[in-house]
């Protein structure tokens, strides 16, 4: 599917997250002519382990940048002052992604946020 940024898609979200943001000539698009489009937050983390380093770790959707923030503030709230022998931690900025109706819903239903393993970004292409 082609990419489509943040500034692209900043303003043209409707009630539900959703976006008719896409290259309308573009024939070759998957999106092409199919409605919606449906965009959430995705935040890549990552985990860190003494003595082995740091791999990736999945990542979490969030519905809006509001919903991200407060999950990150309740994450570190929650964790003790010294480091931990392991511990999750964000990998980059947040940024908008487009994903398929059915992942968007569970994200809504799940009080805005949802945790996809490695597996599972990979899987949906995130």
């Amino acid at each position: 599917m082609k990419k489509l940024f943040e500034k692209d898609l900043e303003g043209r979200l409707d009630e539900r997250g959703a976006t008719d943001a896409r290259d309308p000539t573009d024939e070759r698009d998957p999106t092409f002519d199919k409605g919606p489009v449906y965009v959430l937050y995705k935040q890549d983390w990552e985990e860190s382990e003494r003595g082995w380093g740091v791999r990736p770790d999945g990542c979490l959707l969030h519905k809006d940048m509001a919903d991200s923030k407060a999950f990150r503030e309740s994450y570190w709230a929650g964790m003790p002052r010294e480091v931990p022998d392991e511990y999750d931690r964000e990998s980059g900025e947040p940024k908008l992604v487009v994903v398929p109706k059915e992942l968007y819903d569970s994200v809504v239903e799940s009080d805005n946020s949802i945790r996809l393993c490695q597996h599972s970004c990979w899987e949906f292409g995130l």
